[in-house]
C-alpha cells in the first residue's frame, strides 16, 4: 500500500467474470490492471477468485483482485523481503517467494570499496523495492535502507524473527487504514516489517511479546481487523 492511497472494495468476483465500472470506460488512460485480472480486446475479465479493489491516487487507477494465496508474484513498486540464497561472485542470488530468483551485486551498496564491503551471508533477510517486472527476464530488486532498523543498506538485524502469512494479511497489515498494529503498540514495544510478499519481520526485546504479536496478526487469516482489534481492547 502507497501513502496516499485509497481502497475501494467492488465486490467479489470468480474466474471468468466481466469487470465493468464507470472509470474502465471513461478513463482507460489512467487505469492500470493489477493482480489477478486480464485485459484482452478492451475487455478486462477475473482470473481468480477474490474480492475485487480499486485504488486510487492522483486520478491513477489500479484494479486488482484480492485473494487467498501463498505463491507471490512479483509486481512493480511493491516492497518485498528476500533470503540470500546463494552468492556468485559478487553477486547474490535472492529468494522472494516467487517462481524466480532476483539477483543484487555488491556495487549497488552505499561508498562501496574493498575496505567498506557490506558482507552478506546465506539466510541474511534483505527489505527492498522491486522495480521493472515482466514476463521475459528476473524483476529487478533495490535493497533499501530502513531508519532505526538496517543502516546503509544493510540486512535486516538477526535478533528478529521472520515468519509468513498469506499475501491478503500482508496486504492489510501495510494497509494505512487498519490500526491493528498501533493498537497493540499501545501495549508493547516492537519493530515489524512488512513485506507484500508474505514475509513479516518481527523484533521485541521481550520473547513472550514476539510470540503474542505473531499470533494476533496470524489471527487476521480468520478475523476481520475490526473483530481483531475489539478483542485486543478487552483483553
Amino acid at each position: 500500500m502507497i501513502q496516499g492511497q485509497q481502497v475501494e472494495e467492488l465486490g467479489i468476483v470468480l474466474p471468468g467474470d466481466k469487470i465493468e465500472h464507470p472509470d474502465l470506460e471513461s478513463n482507460w488512460d489512467s487505469i492500470c490492471v493489477g493482480p489477478g485480472l486480464s485485459c484482452k480486446n478492451g475487455a478486462v475479465n477475473a482470473t481468480r477468485a477474490g474480492r475485487l479493489k480499486m485504488s486510487s491516487k492522483n486520478k491513477k487507477y489500479i484494479f486488482y483482485v484480492d485473494s487467498h494465496c501463498k505463491r507471490y508474484i512479483p509486481q512493480a513498486g511493491e516492497f518485498v523481503i528476500g533470503v540470500i540464497t546463494r552468492r556468485l561472485g559478487y553477486n547474490y542470488l535472492i529468494d522472494i517467494g516467487a517462481s524466480g530468483f532476483v539477483t543484487i551485486t555488491d556495487l549497488i551498496f552505499e561508498n562501496y570499496s574493498k575496505k567498506n564491503i557490506q558482507h552478506l551471508y546465506l539466510g541474511d533477510l534483505i527489505y527492498g523495492q522491486l522495480f521493472a517486472t515482466n514476463n521475459y527476464r528476473e524483476p529487478e530488486f533495490v535493497p533499501l535502507d530502513i531508519p532505526k532498523v538496517s543502516v546503509g543498506i544493510a540486512p535486516l538485524p538477526r535478533d528478529g524473527i521472520m515468519f509468513h502469512v498469506p499475501l491478503h494479511v500482508a496486504r492489510l497489515l501495510i494497509d494505512p487504514s487498519i490500526t491493528l498494529l498501533e493498537t497493540i503498540g499501545k501495549k508493547t514495544d516492537f519493530t515489524l516489517v512488512v513485506g507484500y510478499n508474505g514475509r513479516v519481520w518481527l523484533h521485541s526485546e521481550d520473547i513472550n511479546d514476539v510470540v503474542t504479536i505473531m499470533n494476533n496478526v496470524m489471527m487476521l487469516e480468520i478475523f476481520s481487523p475490526q473483530e481483531l482489534r475489539r478483542k485486543l481492547s478487552c483483553s
